[in-house]
């Protein structure tokens, strides 16, 4: 909160003496280890103190001794050792020439390794300017500007928790020619290796190089490193941060202008500048469609269009809320990305905040061949649409592969909803029909857009020519048939509409209408007429629709399309009036028939018609 929580001004590490070079690393344990060399005893040698959470000293006054032989040791860095104490590297002049020496210091301040240091690098030339990081496990690498023949060169070595050298005798170079390299910075790659930025004092003045170093001690960005810029001017001054991704960020004074100014630089893991993913353009609704799929942009990565053509497929990945899904598909991999990161945010800091507050499974939706353009684009599905219930999104991302094998870079998650964009066809041959007090309503599929269909939806108003709406609906049905039971002595008037699972509806149907119970005979029709079945094809039953001018006695009998009798369905006497007769699909047995087309026979006194009805199983 900005308050002072130790003493007024400050309190004393070492007082009395003119400290120099003062460093400091974590002591896990929320207080500090500092280092610094002073010349209490003549010449330059290394101290250091622990200081607790409320800043009291944990070591003798003014310091434990590090290293104190009879010669300068100077330039003293620091790092955790990640077991509360620290390890300690610095410049030596203790031999016939500078050399690097280290000692690791344990939470007591009592040292771990031989007295006064172990060499690091004792060759006869001279090191200078050491830096060292973590290697992970309670170990250091230690980099240092080396005089090696006539040359300034950069060195490194990894020494262990006892204080062994783990690499080639005198280190492994990191670059070397007949430039000069001076003065390296270096961080951890968070693998158990480092990365090293360097000046190169080229002739046009110190340009920034950097290398990786794995913890084996073999160098990963080419036999001398790559270049973080070669602008115009000096570069100098650097610092370097992990990115937490195996590569680094890279900050320098910059005189490439008429002023010195600040620039930064990314290097990823492999030593390409930035980060070579590519970057999702959109996710968007396929227009048009009945849902189940989006058509996902991407921009390539910067390696993959002529002339450096290094991208030799991409990978496409989806993902929805894990509140949704628990599953881990085998061809998964798993990441940190986004909870609920609106599809209008294009605020890349909002992004990777929220990238760490849920764990996304991604599967594998797609694979394009690289053909080394500036764009790609690909529609894949979706596991749900969006609807006025459920609005979640999914996400996708998409890997950029590199020729080289296992090289990848993974863009960051953007996120989109698929819609159904289509509404199913109005129903079609839209009848009403009179039964004793209530009206039964038939009617066939439009067979448009209908394949996702969820319910009809039955309106019915005493005003001809009405327009359906919340206070007309009486009713759904999943089928082609309604049974509108007593709806009151009137003349009624029907329509129907479709409706899709995703609440998309059709138009209304054409108007029927029916009397009941006002006094006037319902209406008589002119002729005999076979309306046909409804539905057809069926799979459960159908409605046989027809015409009777005058009472007679009614026959229909069902065949096959081999001539077989199948079932007789009607044998009745039936007034005058449009008639329904039902069949359910099955024999005389009263067994299901197979599926496959049917004809029935329709006898009416002296009248006959003949229709065709489908069912399918």
């Amino acid at each position: 909160l900005g308050n002072e929580l130790w003493t007024s001004s400050g309190v004393a590490v070492s007082t009395g003496l003119i400290a120099n070079d003062v460093r400091m690393a974590s002591d896990g344990q929320s207080g500090v280890i500092i280092s610094w060399y002073d010349a209490r005893s003549g010449n330059g040698d290394v101290y250091a103190q622990r200081l607790d959470e409320n800043g009291s000293a944990q070591w003798t006054t003014n310091g434990e001794e590090i290293c104190v032989q009879p010669s300068w040791q100077t330039f003293p860095r620091i790092v955790s050792d990640n077991a509360g104490g620290a390890i300690i590297a610095w410049r030596d002049q203790r031999g016939s020439s500078d050399d690097i020496y280290a000692q690791r210091v344990g939470p007591n301040g009592n040292n771990y390794w031989t007295a006064d240091g172990v060499a690091v690098c004792d060759s006869p030339s001279d090191q200078l300017y050491p830096e060292l990081t973590s290697d992970g496990a309670r170990g250091a690498i230690i980099c240092w500007q080396d005089l090696y023949a006539t040359d300034n060169d950069v060195y490194a070595q990894r020494v262990d928790y006892s204080g062994a050298k783990l690499w080639a005798t005198d280190g492994v170079v990191l670059r070397a020619g007949e430039t000069q390299q001076r003065h390296p910075e270096i961080a951890s790659d968070g693998a158990g290796g480092a990365m090293v930025v360097m000046l190169d004092d080229g002739l046009a003045g110190y340009d920034l190089y950097g290398q990786r170093v794995d913890g084996s001690g073999r160098t990963l960005w080419g036999v001398n490193g790559t270049a973080f810029t070669t602008a115009a001017g000096d570069q100098i001054a650097t610092a370097i941060v992990t990115d937490a991704e195996g590569g680094g960020i890279v900050a320098w004074h910059d005189g490439r202008g008429a002023d010195t100014d600040i620039y930064a630089q990314r290097i990823e893991r492999n030593g390409y500048l930035g980060y070579p993913s590519g970057e999702i353009a959109s996710v968007r609704d396929v227009p048009g469609d009945q849902g189940g799929q989006v058509n996902v942009a991407w921009d390539a990565s910067y390696l993959d269009p002529w002339p450096l053509m290094e991208i030799d497929n991409y990978t496409l990945w989806r993902a929805i809320s894990p509140t949704r899904s628990a599953r881990l598909p085998s061809d998964a991999v798993v990441l940190t990305s986004a909870a609920e990161v609106p599809p209008e945010s294009d605020d890349p800091v909002f992004m990777m905040e929220e990238r760490a507050r849920g764990t996304f499974y991604w599967e594998l939706v797609a694979t394009l061949e690289a053909y080394h353009l500036e764009t790609y684009s690909a529609v894949v599905p979706t596991l749900f649409d969006s609807t006025a219930t459920s609005g979640e999104y999914h996400y996708f991302q998409t890997i950029a592969h590199s020729t080289a094998p296992d090289t990848f870079w993974v863009s960051l998650p953007d996120s989109g909803r698929s819609i159904d964009n289509l509404a199913p066809g109005a129903p079609l041959a839209f009848l009403a029909g009179v039964v004793s007090v209530d009206v039964e309503l038939l009617w066939s599929p439009s067979g448009y857009h209908d394949e996702d269909l969820g319910h009809y939806n039955i309106h019915r108003s005493e005003t001809p020519g009405f327009v359906p709406d919340g206070t007309t609906l009486v009713g759904t049905a999943t089928d082609t048939t309604y049974m509108d039971l007593d709806p009151g002595p009137t003349t009624w008037y029907y329509r129907v509409l479709a409706e899709d699972v995703h609440g998309n509806e059709s138009g209304p149907s054409d108007e029927a209408s029916a009397m009941l119970g006002t006094g006037i005979d319902p209406e008589v029709p002119a002729v005999f007429a076979l309306r046909g079945s409804f539905p057809n094809p069926h799979s459960g039953g159908t409605s046989i629709v027809f015409d009777l001018p005058a009472p007679a006695h009614v026959t229909v009998d069902v065949y096959s399309v081999d001539g077989r009798h199948v079932a007789r369905i009607a044998d009745s006497p039936m007034d005058a009036g449009t008639r329904t007769v039902q069949w359910n699909g099955t024999d005389a047995a009263g067994s299901e028939v197979p599926a496959g087309v049917y004809l029935y026979k329709l006898e009416a006194g002296a009248e006959q018609a003949r229709g065709k009805a489908v069912v399918v199983r």
